[in-house]
């Protein structure tokens, strides 16, 4: 492993395949590992459990803490420094890349790469999420706080990194943005697999047993709030008025999961809808679809909309999802505020002014191919050897 650029990956980690493993993942999978080789933390729980056996990971690490039970009183914030500290020392990393919106995380990482001594601390925000969104003399406090962790953040990383330039500001701030040291780094995927051909489409619906003639449509994501797959629940009973055999199907698992289910039934619709969960042929089954719902309250980008608009899918998204994603005229956006049967009709209306098509030039146009954003990735931790 001599000459080999050594990078300690930290999140926070979920009982999930998170957005933020699937990043990391799919950069991985395409970066050489004869140059840079990657190891894992997690605060909480092993993300990468569903990928975990990958011949890429052969030579990694992964250090699991267990140290998160919920969002407050139960961290273990110490823990978590110390072991971190510990790890860095011990392993000589040359770079510690952060991924994680969370700014307390933020800081005790590059407070514990700055103990440890590490060369290059990148932070890297891939979310849009405030933290200082409370009422009254709590929000002023917090905001107040935001702005003094963002100074530090941009003070004390070398490398400020963000899928967009709106996850950037609300980590770093406009001053971290507007620095040299800021750079996006697109959610960018294997636009190849997600290409769209009438022969795949016909394929995947009689693997699936869905008919030809068979409305579907689709969500992605973790079952949670964020995703808001409960606004697509009503939005696709106000479909079913109107189309009555119609299909949805919910990829994904989360905490909401029993939640969702319950609320199927009692709408009465629980027949029409297919709880997926996890899934590693997710590119197949937008194939199938014939349109898409992301009707999140909010996101750092949404790269399930650039993975939509490569498989030629039409998007319906809410105004939570960054324009970066307006890759296609695949893709629309609404506010959540125009409800569930604006939705529905607007889906309805629309859906007919498109054909399915081949996108896989336009991803690759905007910069969200896998193969050219890894390598740049790639270059990047290189020159960043001790």
């Amino acid at each position: 492993m001599d000459g080999v650029v050594r990078v300690l990956e930290f999140t926070i980690g979920a009982r999930e395949f998170t957005g933020i493993a699937s990043f990391l993942y799919q950069y991985y999978k395409r970066i050489d590992r004869n140059r840079v080789r990657l190891d894992f933390f997690f605060c909480r729980q092993n993300s990468m459990d569903l990928v975990k056996d990958d011949v890429i990971f052969d030579n990694s690490k992964f250090f699991v803490l267990n140290a998160i039970k919920g969002h407050n009183s139960d961290n273990d914030y110490y823990k978590v420094y110390h072991e971190l500290v510990r790890l860095l020392s011990d392993n000589r990393y040359d770079v510690l890349h952060i991924n994680t919106y969370r700014v307390f995380f933020n800081l005790i990482a590059i407070a514990a790469g700055k103990r440890a001594g590490v060369k290059t601390i990148i932070s890297h925000s891939h979310n849009v999420v405030d933290e200082s969104t409370a009422v009254g003399i709590k929000n002023r406090i917090k905001k107040v706080m935001q702005s003094l962790c963002s100074c530090f953040i941009r003070n004390n990383a070398d490398c400020l990194f963000a899928c967009s330039k709106g996850a950037g500001e609300v980590l770093f701030g406009k001053k971290g943005v507007d620095s040299d040291k800021f750079h996006v780094v697109k959610n960018a995927i294997d636009s190849e697999k997600y290409i769209y051909t009438s022969e795949k489409h016909v394929l995947i619906r009689k693997r699936e047993n869905i008919s030809s003639s068979t409305f579907l449509l689709g969500q992605v994501g973790r079952l949670t709030y964020q995703k808001n797959q409960t606004f697509t629940l009503n939005v696709f009973s106000e479909i079913l008025q109107k189309i009555p055999d119609a299909e949805l199907w919910l990829i994904g698992v989360g905490e909401d999961t029993d939640k969702l289910i319950k609320k199927a039934v009692e709408m009465d619709i629980s027949n029409h809808i297919h709880f997926f969960g996890q899934r590693k042929d997710v590119h197949k089954l937008m194939v199938a679809m014939n349109a898409l719902l992301l009707p999140s309250t909010y996101e750092g980008l949404g790269i399930v909309a650039i993975e939509a608009q490569a498989a030629g899918l039409p998007t319906y998204a809410s105004t939570g999802i960054p324009t970066e994603t307006h890759i296609t005229d695949l893709i629309s956006y609404m506010p959540l505020s125009d409800g569930p049967k604006k939705w529905a009709k607007y889906i309805l209306e629309d859906l007919p002014k498109h054909k399915r098509r081949d996108t896989h030039q336009e991803i690759i146009d905007h910069g969200y191919d896998i193969v050219t954003a890894a390598k740049w990735l790639e270059d990047f931790y290189c020159s960043k050897r001790k």
